[in-house]
């Protein structure tokens, strides 16, 4: 008996192959796009914090002096818990043209709102590195978290300018986000 085609052994075989496959392919997918969407919030912290550090050269007084000599830690639970700066908002920051926008990558017909709060340590000495904490707390829809940005400046002064130059930059993620007010 020579029969064409195939048995139903063999179909199954090949439908359970392509579902492990599917299943497979969009894990990976999920996995991928979850990443993605979360390095597109961590871009527009860094960007609004960056835009914030700009911010704090036109307006010097936006800055909390903490008046305190420590560890970054520190600084970021003053400036969370014991401050009562209002920070600069993400709004003023588009407004005044420091931010390109706050479009929620997420949601592409809203925009996320939140502030960037500063914290300055001064140095001390000559060379000295001042630093600059700042707590980003973003709110988007379906999204929200605080992010610390640590900045070392070294200050320079020459002819009766005033300048700073980045030295180095972390970032870390905190929790305790609150979404009001802003």
């Amino acid at each position: 008996m020579n029969q064409k085609g195939f048995t139903m052994v063999e179909i199954l075989a090949t439908i359970t192959i392509l579902s492990i496959l599917m299943v497979m392919a969009i894990a990976g997918y999920t996995s991928y796009a979850d990443y993605a969407r979360n390095r597109a919030y961590k871009v527009l912290a860094s960007s609004a914090a960056t835009a914030a550090e700009e911010y704090v050269m036109d307006h010097p007084g936006a800055a909390v002096e903490t008046k305190l000599k420590t560890e970054s830690s520190t600084v970021q639970t003053y400036i969370i818990k014991e401050t009562t700066a209002p920070g600069i908002t993400f709004e003023t920051l588009v407004n005044e043209g420091y931010l390109g926008n706050a479009n929620d990558p997420s949601n592409k017909g809203s925009s996320c709102k939140g502030r960037v709060t500063i914290g300055l340590v001064k140095g001390e000495g000559k060379g000295a590195l001042d630093q600059f904490i700042y707590v980003v707390d973003e709110c988007c829809s379906g999204f929200k978290n605080r992010y610390s940005f640590t900045f070392q400046r070294i200050k320079k002064t020459e002819g009766g300018v005033t300048t700073y130059d980045t030295v180095s930059k972390t970032i870390e993620s905190l929790n305790g986000v609150v979404c009001t007010g802003y």
